[in-house]
């Protein structure tokens, strides 16, 4: 029976970058929402969408503004093999998060696999919350077994952010092949993106707006956060991204003219 990697290392080589650029994006002017739909497979194993997914990833880790950066490594005197840690530490992550909330209180995260040199992989949490003292964490994810090692670095700004993301996942993509199958590179709790604002449901429905794009999708959505200030939308998934227009648009530009900036007309 082929084991877990050798299942990943097939279904991988059976995904090229066949996939295409662009898609459609769609404006609903009575909720200020922006949906994004790409016209491509949107897998991590396919090298087309990963770089894009991976920026994609990035932006949206930095719209939530995460607190700190919180490093949970992984002990490999403790483990097998770096597969035997990943699955290890997997499953150790929903304890710790409970045991972090039980004692200091509501906290949300996103949690990106990294690679280290030795192909064991370490745990990022973008964390938002409250401060987690290092000995507290490092005693409680020792204690699952893990290892003791944790580092927390401050966060300052979103493109900071949005760097480190982008930077662990590509050590992540480049190794995941030869070292061990992670299944997700990137996780996130359930409260993690903020939520945006309910629309005004007050005034007369106005036709949504569809514009079709041959521009890669990643810098559709880089545009459309970083410059005009879109957050995304708690029902957003790669394969269907949605964004919210701010309620003042930038430069005094209409919301058809943002849309025709970000499709690159």
């Amino acid at each position: 029976m082929p084991s877990t990697l050798d299942t990943f290392r097939a279904e991988q080589t059976r995904h090229t970058s066949r996939c295409r650029t662009g898609g459609l994006i769609m404006h609903d002017p009575n909720t200020r929402r922006v949906v994004i739909v790409p016209l491509t497979c949107k897998r991590w194993d396919c090298p087309s969408c990963a770089k894009r997914l991976r920026r994609i990833w990035s932006a949206r880790i930095a719209a939530a503004h995460p607190d700190r950066f919180i490093t949970l490594t992984v002990d490999p005197r403790r483990h097998a093999s770096p597969q035997a840690a990943y699955e290890a530490a997997l499953k150790a992550l929903p304890k710790f998060i409970r045991l972090a909330r039980d004692r200091f209180g509501p906290m949300e995260y996103a949690g990106i696999w990294e690679l280290h040199e030795s192909g064991y992989p370490h745990l990022h949490l973008a964390q938002r919350g409250p401060f987690l003292p290092q000995r507290w964490m490092s005693a409680h994810w020792a204690r699952l077994g893990i290892g003791k090692i944790v580092h927390i670095k401050r966060i300052h700004d979103g493109p900071g952010c949005a760097r480190y993301v982008a930077k662990y996942m590509a050590k992540t993509m480049q190794g995941r092949t030869s070292h061990l199958a992670i299944r997700r590179i990137v996780m996130r709790s359930r409260g993690f993106e903020l939520k945006s604002p309910a629309p005004d449901t007050t005034r007369a429905p106005v036709k949504p707006l569809v514009v079709p794009t041959r521009r890669e999708i990643a810098d559709v959505v880089e545009f459309l956060v970083y410059d005009v200030g879109c957050t995304f939308a708690e029902d957003s998934t790669p394969r269907r991204l949605v964004l919210v227009l701010p309620d003042v648009l930038p430069h005094d530009r209409s919301a058809v003219e943002i849309l025709g900036a970000a499709a690159g007309r």
